[in-house]
C-alpha cells in the first residue's frame, strides 16, 4: 500500500471529518418534522350507504382465525369495512409465544398487556388481575362517563369477566347471532364503542 504524505493525509482526514458533518446534518434535518396524519378524514360514499357522523371503535374479535387467513380470503364485508378503517391481519396477541387460551388471549386484547401481568392463564380468569390492569371498558368508563361502550359476545365468560365495566352487554348464542346484533347496535344506536366477540 502506498504511504500518504503529510498534504494527502490532511485531505483525506478533511474529506472525511466534511462527509461525517454533511451525513450528520442530513441525520438530524431528516428527524426534526412530525410526520404528517395519513388517516383519511373524509371518505368517497361506500355501498352501505352510511352517512359519516360521530367516529365510533369496532372492535372484532375473531376466536381462532389467523389474520393472514382473513386477508388471504378477504371476506366482502370485511374488506367494506376495511376500506374506511385502521385495521391489521398481523397483530399478536402474546408475542412471547406463551400457550394461550380464548380467556388469555381475549384479556391480551383488552387489557393491553399479556398474561405476565393480568395473569389471566385459565378460561375461569381464577387469580387475575383486572384492577391493576383494567379492560378498554373500564379505562373509558374511568375516562369519560359519557362514553358509552357496548360489548356482543357469544362467549358468557368474555361478558361476565371482561366487559363488566362496558354499558351495555348481549351474550348471545351464536357468531350469526353476533353479526346481527352488531350490525344492529351500528344501525340504531350512538356507541363509542362496539366490542364483538
Amino acid at each position: 500500500m502506498k504511504k500518504l504524505n503529510k498534504k494527502q493525509y490532511s485531505n483525506w482526514i478533511n474529506s472525511l471529518g466534511m462527509l461525517g458533518l454533511i451525513f450528520t446534518l442530513l441525520f438530524i434535518s431528516s428527524c426534526n418534522k412530525d410526520f404528517p396524519n395519513t388517516l383519511r378524514t373524509e371518505y368517497p360514499s361506500d355501498t352501505t350507504n352510511i352517512r359519516e357522523g360521530k367516529r365510533k371503535v369496532l372492535y372484532l374479535i375473531l376466536d381462532g382465525v389467523r389474520g393472514s387467513a382473513v386477508s388471504t380470503l378477504l371476506p366482502t364485508n370485511i374488506n367494506l369495512l376495511a376500506r374506511n378503517s385502521i385495521y391489521t391481519f398481523d397483530g399478536l396477541t402474546d408475542y412471547q409465544l406463551n400457550t394461550t387460551n380464548n380467556a388469555t388471549a381475549w384479556a391480551n386484547m383488552i387489557t393491553g398487556v399479556n398474561d405476565v401481568k393480568h395473569k389471566v392463564t385459565s378460561e375461569n380468569f381464577a387469580g387475575n388481575d383486572l384492577i391493576n390492569y383494567p379492560t378498554l371498558f373500564s379505562r373509558l368508563k374511568a375516562s369519560n362517563t359519557k362514553y358509552r361502550t357496548v360489548s356482543i359476545a357469544s362467549s358468557a365468560g368474555f361478558n361476565v369477566n371482561l366487559a363488566t365495566d362496558a354499558t351495555e352487554k348481549q351474550t348471545v348464542s351464536t357468531d350469526l347471532a353476533v353479526k346481527d346484533a352488531l350490525i344492529a347496535e351500528l344501525k340504531t344506536k350512538d356507541a363509542d364503542l362496539i366490542v364483538g366477540q
